[in-house]
């Protein structure tokens, strides 16, 4: 059974902040997506169309094409079905160069790094605009 986008950004969005009940400062915006084999993109697009594509990034290697980072900004999609309990596994996750967690950009502007042991339902429910969900802190 599908269940409807409950981020912020999908595909033919028309999210407004007054849509985001659970407050812009508990309601992921965008993450970290980036990998050094493959190319990223936003949640739910074919990778290879991306967004932006950065040639000044410190990982960019003109001789090197295959193992550059590649940022690119991804929605809140998240892949809630799966039974996996890795976020950053599926080819919409998210995943950054940093140790123990990636940056996301909450609704509010405020950006935060999340760390890589956060409960995968804690997960889940920053990443909703009006889920009401009230739950644990982020580690």
């Amino acid at each position: 059974e599908e269940q409807p986008f409950t981020g912020v950004f999908h595909r033919n969005s028309r999210v407004r902040l007054d849509d985001i009940t659970d407050g812009t400062g508990k309601t992921i915006g965008i993450g970290e997506r980036m990998s050094r084999h493959a190319q990223s993109g936003w949640a739910g697009v074919t990778p290879g169309q991306q967004l932006i594509y950065a040639p000044e990034s410190p990982r960019y290697d003109p001789a090197n094409p295959a193992f550059n980072a590649r940022p690119a900004i991804t929605a809140t999609l998240v892949h809630v079905r799966s039974s996996a309990p890795s976020l950053q596994g599926s080819p919409g996750g998210f995943i950054g160069p940093h140790v123990g967690g990636t940056n996301f950009l909450n609704m509010d502007g405020s950006c935060r790094l999340i760390s890589e042991q956060t409960d995968p339902a804690v997960f889940r429910a920053l990443c909703t605009r009006a889920g009401g969900e009230v739950g644990p802190g982020v580690p």
